[in-house]
């Protein structure tokens, strides 16, 4: 069972147009925004709006990847390779997310399975909470 603080209120929960519940706050470039954790996605998303509001536009490399999400087909507008931090650990990670138009999903940022193997999440149902290993202690993310 996981044990440690649970991570801190959100961002840019207005934002958001469907309440979720696997929520987490994120840094990027040292600019806060909000980011939910998909364990049903196989890829990390990024919406073309949040990609210019965190001034990471000059960093997009084309990319011809096509997504097959709940019945449709979305095509990525490129990729994106970032550092990403959380506020509750002084950690950083490299991970890379598709570029997506806004219309293609209800948040500004996805962390898929790829991302969650990367950070090394684990899912910890007694406790209905997403662990992510940080140092020497653990975030919770409620689920």
């Amino acid at each position: 069972m996981c044990t440690a603080s649970v991570i801190p209120s959100l961002p840019c929960c207005n934002v958001h147009t469907v309440p979720y519940f696997c929520k987490v706050p994120v840094v990027i470039q040292g600019k806060s925004c909000c980011g939910i954790f998909d364990t049903g996605a196989q890829v990390s998303l990024i919406t073309a709006s949040t990609v210019q509001r965190l001034a990471l536009g000059d960093q997009v490399s084309l990319s011809l990847m096509r997504i097959h999400s709940f019945g449709h087909i979305l095509s990525s507008r490129g990729k994106i390779d970032t550092i990403v931090s959380f506020p509750s650990c002084s950690s950083t990670w490299s991970l890379s997310f598709v570029v997506v138009d806004d219309s293609a999903m209800s948040c500004c940022l996805l962390f898929g399975a790829d991302a969650l193997r990367r950070l090394c999440c684990q899912i910890d149902y007694g406790s209905r909470c997403l662990c992510i290993p940080c140092n020497s202690e653990v975030s919770l993310v409620p689920f």
